[in-house]
């Protein structure tokens, strides 16, 4: 393997381990508060009314 494109993968490697760190600890957030999960559930009606209203506009 060409040694710019090993160095390209490990840097790929650690940006993905520090973003599953991220989702980890805003899954943790997310589970701990009543609200978050209030505003999830407000934010993914809303996502599916706009689809909703997109689908039946064709």
């Amino acid at each position: 393997m060409d040694l710019r494109v090993a160095k390209e993968l490990l840097h790929i490697r650690e940006w993905l381990a520090m973003a599953s760190k991220l989702a980890d600890q805003g899954r943790m957030d997310y589970e701990a508060s009543g609200l978050l999960q209030e505003a999830g559930d407000s934010l993914m009606m809303k996502i599916g009314e706009a689809a909703a209203s997109r689908q039946g506009g064709h």
